[in-house]
């Protein structure tokens, strides 16, 4: 056999060998450069990536902690709340509310007709539970305020202590937009819960239908569905949670 042909047959036998022996290497290289997609090649934020939303909601709920639910009168507490509702509206202002439906209870507010309700003083009926039944099929509003024996009462008595008596005022409403509630005075009543420590099964005693007047509006800043924060049309705040009952 000529050098010339004997040389090229060494050659070729070499380079199969290399070839064979990468072959694994370039078959995977080629085939995760088929299966790469945008996703495997651009770094991505991980799980654990800061949501605003649930930041600036937990901020509030810490703000809101140590207020009595706002009858604490400390100036400083309340711009810290009011500053944690401002920042959690920012966050969550892209967020469609969710309906109102549903029953709530005050977590915090800095209106003075609610905030002026508390009294000290030891004849005085105690404030217990304060908020909202909300029904989007009826289209009412129905504010509860509950009322607990006296402490000088439940101090001579202490198996009345959780006595209680609902004041209850009725409105309806309306939204021309969501989020966007305006009010009308519809009806008030009493429900008694628990008298003379015993739980009474009894319906609300509601009047409604006698007269239909403006009863303010809210703007909702926050829904979702476990937590609302609303404006009132006089500039007043309030947080609520949800309330499933005792």
């Amino acid at each position: 056999m000529p050098r010339f042909t004997l040389f090229l047959t060494c050659v070729s036998l070499t380079t199969a060998y290399q070839l064979s022996v990468r072959a694994p290497s370039v078959r995977a290289t080629a085939a995760r450069a088929l299966r790469a997609t945008p996703d495997d090649t651009t770094p991505t934020e991980p799980d654990d990536a800061p949501d605003a939303v649930a930041e600036a909601k937990d901020a509030l709920l810490q703000a809101i902690a140590g207020t009595d639910r706002g009858f604490k009168k400390d100036k400083s507490m309340a711009a810290s709340v009011r500053n944690a509702i401002h920042a959690l509206s920012d966050a969550a202002q892209d967020l469609t509310p969710v309906p109102l439906d549903g029953d709530w209870t005050l977590l915090w507010t800095d209106a003075p007709d609610i905030t002026g309700l508390g009294s000290s003083l030891p004849f005085a009926p105690t404030l217990g539970r304060i908020g909202q039944e909300i029904s989007a099929a009826d289209g009412t509003v129905v504010n509860v305020i509950e009322w607990r024996p006296a402490s000088l009462l439940t101090t001579l008595r202490s198996e009345l202590s959780e006595d209680s008596v609902e004041q209850r005022v009725v409105t309806g409403f309306t939204e021309a937009t969501p989020g966007d509630v305006k009010l009308v005075l519809k009806g008030a009543g009493l429900r008694p819960r628990r008298v003379l420590n015993r739980d009474l099964e009894l319906g609300p005693y509601d009047t409604t239908g006698l007269f239909s007047l403006p009863f303010g509006e809210f703007k909702v800043l926050y829904n979702d569905g476990a937590l609302r924060v609303v404006k009132t049309g006089q500039n007043f705040y309030s947080v609520n949670e949800r309330y499933y009952g005792k």
